[in-house]
Order: structure tokens, then C-alpha cells, then sequence
């Protein structure tokens, strides 16, 4: 059984990534899951794509994954100029055949399509006159020549009257200046049209002639003169064997239409969608029936069964159809029809969305499957069941692969491995799709992740040659593992399945940090566990330790994060430097530093923690201390230079977001926290306001206080204020406490001076 077409559109409509690789870790291995988490396992192999209902029933989108839309709308465009080519490609084989094939397609293609009216009226003066040499371009054309030898002076004249109408037959302009049609000019052209049709003796020509005027009638909106034009004009032909018969029937369809009989243009365009390549997509789009009443009227008009279920099999193929009810109809009326493969797909794909991983909410749905979902995959299970024991469909084994799948779907397991361990086939591509079924009900078959299941996972992982180049089961498997380990409480495993090290850096957890370490301290961790927190030739360890003190330090415990750092060795520890204690009063938070005094996290840490001592300690000097502190802290954190000291990611666009210090992102499963909390430098700032006898020292801690009052008001809900407006905020009573208590208390001060000169804002207030 062969199913897939070696076509150009097949490569276009079914092409599939297929990553073969070494599962090093199981989150590098299967790639962080799209927001929409839509993954199948209905193979290419499933569909035949020789059926003409393949590319409507099924879309790009349904052998993909959701983030891939750019791609869905390149292969929509390339349809498109497949069927626009396939027009021309066989418009110019039917010339050519009138001449028994003597004309060489491209010189046909040249005089139809890219001679002008000039250039034909001068290949009719030669054909004329042999005295008269064929024009420059036309030369060596065997088309032209033959018409020449031929005399076939029918034929340019006609080529001549379709090249007068071509422009008023095209859409021009754009969607806000339209372009008006010369009406005058349709007018004789339909009249000249009539006349050349009247001098014509070739049936072929007429045809053709016909179609030129009924068309320029339809373009003109005179859709009651297309069906004037069609019963003047056809009864006047002999019955030719053309596609621009399909090509007449298409505009009558569309004045049909538009003159309200829309059961009549049903039909017609469904009897184009069938026969008429060239037309198919355009007859397609114009298919449609409002009511039971007038399909009731449609299927009287049918002449065969196989004409009924044509048109079931189109409407069947349209976005929120009846699926299960027209296929039933189709398989009534012909069980072997060429729509019934592709529209079965499409019957297990929706399914497929719905209830694959429905178990652990991890379905594309994203929510669990209703109880009327349930009973649309018990029903549609039920007739493909009944249509693979009656093995009268045209490929039964591709039903009762489908069958098996309703049934794991439906949660039937046991039931649906009996069925593909007991298939017959010997197809190559089959035999993979049924092993990829398989692989899902075994993955899916684990209820927690023990030993003895990550033990059989990892050997899945590191022998399916089914499942190393499945992007599908990737996933798949993550998703599950993932959920397994949830349920075992076990989170910290189950982040690194889906997420990185570097993802937890985004918001971490001290409970999924502490769980982490003690899996990469493990003595002998399973080799899934392996995957999980090795990388290269080390565990993830010294990582974490640094997360976890990061985290510590940004909570304000200085002295954990000093002993959580003290276990990362010293080749380990970061390198990067910070100045914290610089003061500087921009709010610039990537402005470079003019402290020269820079510290690694780990020296920043063990300098918090001194001079947090020598603050308490040094009477004198404590102040001084408890200022820089201040400094510190205020630097430290969101709003300062130095933010990386307790934070990996910083957004500006945050701010304004929500009113807490966790904002959404894809990146990270908890969200991207900011270290918005101003407390520590709150408090070292008010002691050394309290305790400095330096009136200098006094109006900075002040200024200070002010400074974390109006970012405090500025992540209130009541702040109206944006930094885009470029305003003075206006701040409320209880915020501008310190920024007056340096107006009337330190104005006399240096700092004063200088702060006023170079803060808006406080000159602002000040005045």
C-alpha cells in the first residue's frame, strides 16, 4: 500500500523536523514547552495525499506544532501559486494539444501570456501574408509558426480579444482606492466578443470566446447577464472537452450566488472542487449551504451517490463541521471515497487536542476534556471501530490504527495494546507509526516516577530510535516525567525536566533549591537523575549554591547567604563585580560605576556582614557604617546600579505590570521576581539619620528616605505616575515626610546645594 505521492505539495504540506541526539539531559533533550504544548502523533503516513480532499480537510498546522504559524502561512502562500501555476500549466496543454503537440509548451506560454496586443496583430498580418516576417520576439516560436502555417487566423484573433480584456477582468488598485472599471469599454468588448464568436467555426475558439465575455459580464457585477450570456451562448457549441468549461461554470456558480441561488452554485462549485485542479481552492472557498432545507435541495440534485457524498465530504471539510455525521454519510454512500482517510485524521486530531495528556492537564486543550467531549470520542470511536471490523474502507489498517488510538485516548490502554501488537503490516512507515502509539501508552503508563521507572525511561530515551527522532514523544515524555515527579512531590525534579538551572534563577525557590542540592550531593543518583544535574563532567551543584545564597542575600539573610556560599568551591564562584556602596544619586541602573572599589558576590557578602558588625560596634564611625550600608541595599536592588548582586534578570518594562515583585513570563514556571523591597536600606538609612551628629551625613540619609518613599508610592496601586510622561510625580503627604524634613531642616546644609541642583524632582518639591 503506497500512501504518500513523491509531489512538490506533499513536501510542502507534510514536512516534518525529525532531531536525533543523545539525551544528555532530559530538558535539553526535549526543548522548553510552547505556550500551547500541541504535539501528535498521527504520522504523514496516516493521510493519503493522493486523495483531492487532503489539503482542505487537513492544514499544516495539523502535522506541527502551534508556534510554527509563520511557516503554516509560507506553505498557504506556496499552495497558492501551486494552483495558479497549475491554471497556466494546464491552459498551455490544452494549446498545445490542438496543434498535436508540435508547439513546445514555453513558446505556447510566451504568445498567451507575454505577447502584447501589438505583437499578436502583427502575427496575424504574417499569418496573413507570408510575405510578412513574424515579429522580432515571435520568431523561432514553434506556436506562432504553426498558427502561421496553419493560417489560423482564429486563433489570434482570439488571443487578441482575451489580451483587450485582461485588464478589466483583474482586481486592481488596493483595498482603500479600488479601481473603477471602465464600463464603457466592458460594454464594447462584450459586444465584440459577440461578434468574433458569431465569425468563429472552431468549437474550441467559441468556448474560449465565450468564457471571455461571460467573465467580463461577472466582473462587471452583471450577474444576471452571466446567466443570459451562458444559455445564448452554450447551446451554440459542440460539446469540447476543455477545462474552460469548469472555468465558465465557476463565474456562473458565482452569479448564482450573488443572485441569491445558493443551492444551484453549491453544487456547481462543488462539481468544479471536483474536477477542475486549477479552480479547486477558489470553488472550495465558495462552497457553502446555510441550512438543512437547502443541503436537502442540494443532495436532489446529486446524479450518483458518489455526487453525494462529494458534497458531504466538502462540507465535511470546512472549520466546525459535523465530522462524525458526514463521515457516517459518506461511508453510506461509498465506503471506499478518497475523503474518508483524510477526514478521519482530522476526526482524531481534534480528539488528539483535547484528550492527549488530559490526565495530567498537560493536553493542547489546556484544560480538562467536558463530559460532551467525552461522549463526540466515544461516538467517534465506536464508528471507526465499526468501519475497521467491516474492512470495507479502501485502507483498513490506517482505521484500525485509529481505532487503537480512540481507545488509548479514551483511556482503554490494555484494549488498544492488543490491537497494535496484533496488526498486520509490513509497511516500513506503518510499522513506525504503531510503534510511536506504543511508546506513548508506555510512557503514559507510569503512575510515579520510581526507581524502576526512571530507570525504564532513561533506557527509552537512550535506545527508542522511534523515540530520539520523535520531537512529539520528547515532549511527551517531559510533560509526563514532569507531572510525575510533581505528584511525588518531588518539584525540584520536576522543573528540571521541563526548565533549566538557569530558568530557576528567574524566580527561585528555597525549598526546590534545597531538594536540588541534595539530589547533586546524591552518592549514587539513577541515570535519569544523571541527566537531570550533570553538565558535561560536573554536577549542577556549585550552580544552585550560588542561586541559593543569591537568593538569601536578596531576602536580607546575609549570614546564611555567607555560609550557603562558603560550600561553593573557590574555582566556582563568580567573577563578576560590584560597587554597592558607591553612592550615586541618578536613577540610572546601567549607568557605570566611579567606584573604583569593586567586590565579588562572595567579598560582598563577607563586607555586609563586617560592616554590619562595625555599625553596631563603632560609636563613632557607626553612622558612617550604617550610611553605606544603606547605600548598599538601596543600590542592590531594582532600582539601583548594582542589582545584579541579588538578582540574574531585571526588566524595566515590569514596573508598572502588577502591584507585587512577580511578574509573568514564559521563561521561568513561577514568574520573573524583581527585587523591588527597600526595607534593609530603609532601616540602615533611618539609623544613621538617627544616630550621625554630621548634619552633612543627616541630609544624605534624608534625601535617602525620600528617595525609597517615592519608589515605594511609585509600585502603589494608587500611583498614576509613569517615567514615560516625562512629569514631576506629584507624590501624596505621607510620602513627601522626608523630602520636606530636608527642605525645612537641612536647607542651610552643602549637600542641600548640590542634591538641588542636580535632582528635577527635589527642586522641584524644594520650590
Amino acid at each position: 500500500m503506497k500512501l504518500i505521492a513523491n509531489t512538490k505539495w506533499v513536501i510542502l504540506f507534510l514536512s516534518f523536523g525529525a532531531l536525533v541526539f543523545f539525551p544528555t539531559r532530559v530538558a535539553d533533550a526535549c526543548g522548553r514547552v510552547p505556550e500551547d504544548r500541541a504535539y501528535t502523533f498521527i504520522e504523514r503516513v496516516m493521510v493519503d495525499t493522493t486523495s483531492i480532499y487532503t489539503p482542505y480537510a487537513l492544514s499544516f498546522a495539523d502535522f506541527n506544532f502551534g508556534f510554527l504559524k509563520k511557516e503554516k502561512q509560507k506553505q498557504e502562500q506556496e499552495q497558492e501559486q501551486v494552483q495558479v501555476q497549475e491554471q497556466v500549466n494546464q491552459n498551455v496543454k490544452e494549446w498545445q494539444s490542438r496543434y498535436c503537440d508540435q508547439a513546445l509548451a514555453e513558446d505556447v506560454f510566451q504568445v498567451i501570456y507575454k505577447t502584447s496586443v501589438e505583437e499578436l496583430e502583427e502575427l496575424r498580418a504574417a499569418t496573413i501574408n507570408p510575405n510578412v516576417p513574424l515579429p522580432i520576439d515571435l520568431r523561432g516560436n514553434t506556436f506562432a509558426e504553426a498558427n502561421q502555417r496553419m493560417k489560423c487566423t482564429e486563433v489570434i484573433d482570439y488571443l487578441i480579444f482575451a489580451k483587450k480584456c485582461e485588464p478589466h477582468v483583474v482586481v486592481g488598485g488596493d483595498l482603500w482606492n479600488p479601481q473603477k472599471r471602465d464600463m464603457n469599454a466592458v460594454h464594447e468588448l462584450m459586444k465584440e466578443g459577440g461578434k468574433l464568436f458569431k465569425h468563429t467555426d472552431s468549437y474550441f475558439i467559441r468556448l474560449r470566446t465565450a468564457y471571455q465575455v461571460i467573465r467580463l459580464a461577472h466582473y462587471a457585477k452583471e450577474y444576471k447577464k452571466v446567466l443570459e450570456l451562458r444559455d445564448y451562448f452554450l447551446p451554440k457549441i459542440d460539446k469540447v472537452d476543455s477545462i474552460i468549461n469548469w472555468w465558465i461554470l465557476g463565474h456562473v456558480a458565482g452569479a448564482e450566488l450573488k443572485l441569491g441561488h445558493k443551492v444551484k452554485a453549491a453544487y456547481s462549485f462543488a462539481q468544479i472542487f471536483q474536477n477542475c485542479p486549477s479552480k479547486r481552492t477558489s470553488a472550495y472557498e465558495s462552497f457553502h449551504i446555510d441550512n438543512d432545507q437547502e443541503w436537502g435541495q442540494a443532495l436532489l440534485m446529486c446524479q450518483s451517490n458518489d455526487e453525494k457524498a462529494n458534497l458531504y465530504a466538502i462540507r465535511a471539510s470546512q472549520p466546525k463541521s459535523r465530522l462524525l455525521d458526514e463521515m457516517e454519510a459518506i461511508y453510506r454512500l461509498n465506503p471506499q471515497h478518497s475523503s474518508l482517510e483524510p477526514l478521519l485524521v482530522k476526526a482524531v486530531k481534534q480528539m488528539e487536542y483535547i484528550f492527549l495528556g488530559a490526565e495530567f492537564h498537560q493536553n493542547a486543550q489546556g484544560k480538562p476534556p467536558t463530559k460532551n467531549q467525552r461522549k463526540r470520542l466515544d461516538l467517534l470511536q465506536k464508528f471507526v471501530e465499526k468501519v475497521a471490523q467491516e474492512k470495507q474502507a479502501a485502507h483498513s489498517i490506517i482505521w484500525e490504527i485509529a481505532n487503537g488510538y480512540l481507545l488509548y485516548l479514551q483511556g482503554n490502554w490494555p484494549e488498544a495494546e492488543m490491537i497494535f501488537n496484533s496488526l498486520p503490516t509490513e509497511d516500513p512507515a506503518l510499522i513506525e507509526q504503531i510503534e510511536t502509539i506504543k511508546t506513548v501508552i508506555r510512557i503514559n503508563s507510569y503512575q510515579h516516577a520510581d526507581t524502576e521507572a526512571e530507570s525504564d525511561l532513561y533506557n527509552l530515551m537512550t535506545s527508542s530510535e522511534v523515540y530520539k527522532k520523535n520531537r512529539a514523544l520528547r515532549l511527551f515524555l517531559k510533560n509526563r516525567l514532569a507531572y510525575l515527579y510533581k505528584i511525588d512531590s518531588l518539584p525540584g525534579k520536576s522543573l528540571l525536566v521541563t526548565y533549566s538551572v538557569d530558568d530557576l534563577k528567574y524566580n527561585p525557590d528555597l525549598a526546590i533549591l534545597d531538594e536540588l542540592i541534595q539530589l547533586s550531593e546524591k552518592e549514587n543518583p539513577t541515570r535519569l537523575e544523571k541527566t537531570l544535574i550533570y553538565r558535561r563532567d560536573s554536577t549542577i551543584r556549585s550552580e544552585l549554591l550560588e542561586i541559593k545564597a543569591t537568593l538569601l542575600l536578596s531576602q536580607g539573610q546575609v549570614e546564611a547567604a555567607k555560609e550557603t556560599y562558603s560550600y561553593v568551591p573557590r574555582n566556582d564562584r563568580s567573577t563578576k563585580v560590584f560597587s554597592p556602596f558607591a553612592e550615586d544619586f541618578r536613577d540610572c541602573v546601567f549607568c557605570p560605576q566611579t567606584d573604583t572599589t569593586a567586590y565579588t558576590k562572595a567579598d560582598l557578602i563577607e563586607k555586609l556582614v563586617e560592616y554590619d558588625y562595625r555599625a553596631r560596634a563603632d560609636i563613632t564611625s557607626g553612622p558612617d557604617y550604617f550610611y553605606l550600608l544603606g547605600s548598599a541595599w538601596y543600590n542592590m536592588s531594582y532600582f539601583g546600579p548594582s542589582w545584579e548582586a541579588m538578582d540574574y534578570f531585571r526588566s524595566g518594562d515590569n514596573w508598572y505590570y502588577s502591584f507585587d515583585d512577580v511578574y509573568p513570563t514564559s521563561k521561568s514556571p513561577f514568574g520573573n521576581r524583581e527585587n523591588h523591597n527597600l526595607t534593609k536600606a530603609k532601616v540602615y538609612f533611618n539609623k544613621a539619620l538617627e544616630l550621625a551628629k554630621d548634619r552633612e551625613l543627616q541630609a544624605r540619609a534624608a534625601f535617602m528616605l525620600a528617595r525609597i518613599d517615592q519608589k515605594e508610592y511609585f509600585l502603589s496601586e494608587n500611583c498614576k505616575y509613569s517615567p514615560s510622561q516625562n512629569l514631576i510625580p506629584k507624590l501624596p503627604p505621607d510620602k513627601m515626610v522626608f523630602y520636606n524634613l530636608l527642605i525645612r531642616e537641612y536647607n542651610d546644609t552643602k549637600f542641600y546645594n548640590e542634591i538641588i541642583e542636580e535632582c528635577r524632582f527635589f527642586a522641584a518639591y524644594a520650590r
